[in-house]
């Protein structure tokens, strides 16, 4: 692994998390982040989830990467965890916003180097579950959410006329209707799915 991943259709460079190097060179590297800034709103001003990596990103500068004297181990350096910037997504367009970040974690899945992401809402799970299945066809996904994400009635097969134009192109993009988990199962990237409730309790 000597040339760089680095395309401008695919990634757009960011500040680093945690102060990581941003680089698309994975010699070295076990693990790299990728931003996936996309959601499926289409309001002008009321965004959401797609502005999550930028947000994280300026907020790990505040997180020690490790605590002495408890913990004299910097696990940023012994992963050789770089940053390759941002999928180059579009926002509230689906069908090529997809492609993208799959093609994103797919030139560092097929190295051999783990990929950590930041969302975006919980549809960029798909086009990440597609990319990992090109490396591991048999591939399996823990998911581990407060809410069950494998809901039985909804796995059924059923499926309901767009309500409008964005929703279509959702419909497009997307195999069946449900979310995240139940689409991985049902487009074929993943063998199997074990669903994880987590709750956490805060006592008053």
């Amino acid at each position: 692994m000597t040339t760089s991943i680095f395309d401008s259709r695919v990634y757009r460079p960011t500040a680093g998390f945690m102060d990581a190097p941003v680089t698309w060179n994975l010699d070295g590297c076990q693990l790299a982040i990728v931003g996936m800034p996309f959601d499926c709103g289409i309001h002008p001003t009321r965004i959401g989830s797609r502005l999550g990596p930028a947000s994280i990103r300026e907020q790990s500068g505040l997180v020690r990467p490790y605590h002495p004297p408890l913990d004299d181990t910097n696990p940023l350096n012994e992963l050789g965890v770089i940053d390759c910037g941002d999928a180059l997504v579009t926002p509230g367009r689906p069908e090529p916003s997809f492609e993208v970040m799959e093609e994103a974690v797919w030139r560092i899945a097929r190295e051999g180097v783990a990929t950590l992401t930041m969302g975006g809402d919980g549809l960029v799970t798909l086009p990440q579950g597609r990319a990992w299945h090109r490396v591991h066809d048999d591939l399996c996904v823990i998911h581990v959410d407060a809410p069950s994400a494998l809901l039985k009635q909804r796995l059924a097969g059923r499926r309901r006329e767009p309500a409008d134009e964005q929703e279509e192109r959702l419909h497009r993009a997307m195999p069946v209707e449900g979310n995240d988990v139940e689409s991985l199962v049902n487009d074929g990237p993943v063998d199997h799915a074990v669903d994880a409730m987590v709750r956490i309790l805060r006592r008053s």
